[in-house]
């Protein structure tokens, strides 16, 4: 079995077709080549090595039947000697995926119980009381991979184009949304619309590189997701938070709650994209600015934990109540831990901490270089 196909290098996913391309001519197979790779990867082989073209037996892993769920359930309940009264609300709720079907039956069963009974025992909770707990539970897949795609734009309309799509994804019940709906629902974001679609989707990129295929596929004229956790995450997600986190601005339509993108003019341009401002006179930790933006990625990498973005925020005196840590994506917990530390005047300090720690001490001279960028003194520095 080959896995991550998709991310093979081009000679070797070249060569990994001519195997193939050999193999499908072998009378006498000794077994079976499975490849496993996000969606496209079966067509990319076809395209690579022609032969290969209707030789392939492509597996989707997309939703399965309720009675597939159905059966899961039951076999769980007969182990762990539960009963789940709100199995038909699992089977709806778990949007055809086994993983989301277990984690909701093993979020029900830990608000009941947390031992394995040693007789029959009925889990009569609803899903809505563990739906916030398994949407917790996919934020460590998801969370990073919506915010680097959502990243990918290297404009302010492209990134509104972004969030305008995923949240069409989320709203097509199919996971796909074709680009002319996208044009005509979100016509101001035209320009930013066109920068998604002629990205490369299957472009060959390094092994650290983000590959936007982790969120959405373009095929056909359409962007696409056959992946029903990913699904369910974007489902119930805080799209306001989202916005935020990328200085977008968002409404909803009072008819039809449709998402608005509300883009800035002259007119009303939020204060925060006001330049004149040093960093801590900021209204909200300015992300838009290059040299803010560069601080945020060197704490990323000075302190790529939460427990040690949190041990330097509590030395400095920050109040991490209103803190999320986005299940450990360090970059969306930083930036949650920038914009508190600047409402509550404590980002010096913090940032101040963070340049007298010696074990941040390769990204000192680059942060003390991007706060005089931004009309700040750095701390360790003042006469």
């Amino acid at each position: 079995m080959i896995d991550n196909a998709h991310a093979l290098p081009r000679e070797t996913f070249v060569q990994l077709a001519k195997k193939l391309r050999v193999e499908a001519d072998n009378r006498t197979p000794k077994g079976k080549l499975i490849v496993v790779g996000l969606p496209g990867t079966a067509r990319r082989l076809a395209a690579t090595q022609r032969d290969l073209m209707g030789r392939l037996d492509e597996i989707r892993m997309g939703s399965q039947p309720n009675e597939k769920i159905r059966e899961l359930i039951e076999a769980g309940e007969q182990v762990a000697q539960l009963r789940f009264a709100n199995r038909s609300e699992i089977e709806v709720n778990c949007a055809g995926s086994f993983q989301l079907a277990h984690t909701f039956c093993f979020e029900s069963a830990l608000d009941t119980t947390d031992v394995v009974p040693s007789a029959p025992c009925e889990i009569t909770n609803p899903v809505s009381d563990v739906t916030s707990a398994v949407h917790a539970s996919l934020g460590g897949l998801f969370a990073n991979s919506v915010h680097q795609f959502i990243s990918l734009g290297p404009d302010h309309l492209q990134r509104c184009a972004a969030l305008a799509l995923l949240w069409m994804v989320n709203q097509a019940g199919n996971g796909k949304v074709p680009a002319v709906a996208l044009r005509k629902q979100f016509p101001e974001l035209a320009d930013g619309s066109a920068f998604w679609e002629k990205l490369d989707y299957n472009a060959e990129r390094k092994a650290d590189d983000f590959d936007p295929r982790e969120v959405l596929q373009f095929e056909n004229g359409a962007f696409v997701t056959e992946d029903p956790l990913l699904q369910f995450y974007l489902k119930h997600l805080n799209w306001g938070e989202l916005a935020a986190t990328f200085d977008i601005a968002i409404g909803w339509d009072p008819d039809t709650s449709a998402l608005q993108i509300l883009l800035p003019t002259e007119a009303n341009a939020p204060p925060s994209l006001d330049e004149s401002r040093t960093l801590y006179e900021e209204l909200d930790y300015p992300f838009h600015r290059p040299a803010a933006k560069k601080i945020l990625d060197y704490l990323v990498g000075a302190y790529p934990a939460v427990a040690q973005a949190e041990a330097v925020a509590q030395n400095a005196g920050v109040n991490l109540s209103q803190w999320t840590t986005h299940g450990g994506a360090i970059e969306l917990a930083w930036r949650d831990l920038l914009r508190i530390a600047l409402k509550q005047q404590k980002l010096p300090k913090l940032l101040s901490e963070v340049l007298t720690d010696e074990n941040s001490k390769t990204y000192h001279q680059f942060i003390r270089d991007a706060l005089k960028e931004l009309g700040e003194d750095p701390p360790d520095s003042k006469k």
